[in-house]
């Protein structure tokens, strides 16, 4: 699938170019208005990769559709290193930090939905007494926004449960300093993460 024939846009396009394209079809192929659900799909997905400059380079470099994972895996190896480094319970303190970011998506998505529901309640209410095509394309096309954005959330969301069930497997002895010999000073682990070119976006 060629996801610039997919949005009918050439492959200079603006993110402005491509944003506006993806509402245009994306209002005539939602399954919600008779659309095919996979098509729906195909057209999201063409979409979510195009608009991000990191996943658009990714694809235009390969062909390949799969999500760049170098910037989360290289945040994931950081949290590692430093848990292993820093930590006499480097597992504990793994699921912590990535069940900090779980609460921290879910309260993201928790808000987003309150949104739409709350747009799509009072964009009904509107349209049973009036009919304007401004107002309804312009919501409805956020409310399309804002169901791409839950669900890149949800996604993010899996991997991270998922994560976190991967390390409860591994199950940590009781004495608390069974890792020890392993701590160095947490500056000079921060100078040794930086140089190697890993965790630059991981703020300990």
């Amino acid at each position: 699938m060629n996801l610039y024939d997919k949005l009918e846009v050439p492959t200079n396009a603006s993110k402005k170019d491509i944003e506006k394209a993806y509402r245009k079809k994306a209002m005539k192929q939602h399954p919600d208005h008779g659309g095919d659900r996979e098509e729906f799909k195909e057209l999201a997905l063409a979409y979510n990769i195009l608009k991000d400059p990191e996943k658009r380079e990714h694809y235009d470099r390969t062909g390949n559709t799969d999500r760049p994972s170098s910037q989360k895996d290289t945040v994931l190896r950081a949290l590692i290193i430093k848990a292993f480094v820093t930590s006499d319970r480097p597992i504990q303190f793994i699921n912590k930090q990535l069940n900090g970011q779980i609460k921290e998506l879910d309260q993201k998505r928790s808000s987003l939905n309150s949104t739409k529901n709350a747009i799509e309640c009072r964009l009904a209410k509107f349209l049973k007494k009036y009919t304007n095509e401004l107002i309804q394309e312009t919501l409805e096309a956020f409310i399309l926004d804002i169901d791409n954005d839950i669900k890149s959330l949800t996604t993010g969301l899996d991997e991270l449960n998922a994560l976190v069930k991967m390390f409860n497997e591994f199950k940590e002895p009781e004495e608390s300093n069974n890792y020890s010999s392993a701590k160095m000073d947490v500056d000079t682990f921060l100078k040794q993460i930086q140089a190697s070119g890993w965790g630059r976006n991981w703020n300990p």
